[in-house]
């Protein structure tokens, strides 16, 4: 009865996974020209490395949100030269969110890096700056810690079995030489 609660249990450490329904941490609310913006960012908190920003607009006049709208960002360093260009990437629908925009970038390094997150509407545009620190990218061996974890507990069960199975042969063994 143990060993099939073990194993019962086992099974569902691996088949289920955590709910990942998360936008994001908010970074900033702000209301002007008619729209109200919300907007997210992950990994929280930021890394250099690849960071999604996620942007709600909604009409501040009655709340309802905008399905269609256009997300323009801008990324610089927060120690910009104005001959050095900005990254400009363009946002795209959310296909997890219906009412969100996002827009992906590939910050290179650790720093002060400064967002420009515009939001356009029908002739309304709302321009939003978000200051962030980004911090130093994980270590390489970090995406293999799911595999990691995993193979320690199968490692664990493994040894345990091969010691029982051992330790039953030894002791069938035995008897058998004790009864001749």
């Amino acid at each position: 009865m143990i060993h099939r609660g073990c194993t019962i249990l086992a099974l569902i450490m691996l088949l289920v996974r955590p709910a990942g329904a998360d936008t994001g941490q908010l970074r900033d609310v702000v209301e002007g020209d008619g729209l109200r913006v919300l907007i997210f960012s992950s990994p929280a908190p930021l890394r250099a490395g690849e960071v999604e920003f996620a942007v709600v607009a909604t009409d501040s006049e009655n709340g309802a949100p905008l399905e269609s709208f256009d997300l323009l960002l801008r990324v610089r360093r927060t120690s910009w030269d104005p001959g050095t260009p900005s990254w400009v990437i363009g946002g795209e629908p959310d296909p997890g969110n219906a009412f969100a925009h996002k827009a992906v970038f590939d910050i290179p390094e650790a720093g002060e890096w400064l967002f420009l997150v515009e939001v356009s509407s029908q002739g309304r545009m709302l321009e939003v700056p978000v200051e962030v620190a980004v911090g130093l990218p994980r270590p390489e061996w970090w995406q293999l810690l799911p595999l990691i974890l995993l193979a320690l507990p199968l490692g664990l069960l493994v040894v345990i079995r091969d010691h029982l199975g051992l330790r039953r042969r030894l002791g069938a063994g035995a008897v058998q030489g004790s009864a001749g």
